[in-house]
């Protein structure tokens, strides 16, 4: 599911935004791993890593996980988001 987002998102924005880098942060252990190397996010380009560190250093979050994983991580990923005053 997220990685598919990531990329349309991706996509759609390299014509009007080109300068906002898009990154997929995932849980360890992920399936979607494989899928978004597919779809040409790496770790080394630094548009996939781990999602806490990702939430961490992003502007905008978005979970794009499904609705159980996100009662799990809710609490805490609220605690990796920049704070803004």
């Amino acid at each position: 599911m997220g990685p598919a987002q990531a990329q349309n998102l991706r996509n759609s924005l390299i014509e009007a935004k080109p300068d906002i880098l898009v990154k997929i942060g995932l849980r360890k252990g992920s399936r979607s791993f494989n899928e978004a190397c597919a779809a040409g996010f790496t770790e080394e380009n630094g548009t996939l890593g781990d999602i806490w560190e990702t939430i961490s250093r992003s502007d905008l979050v978005l979970l794009l996980i499904s609705d159980a994983a996100q009662s799990k991580n809710h609490a805490s990923s609220c605690v990796f988001v920049k704070k803004y005053v």
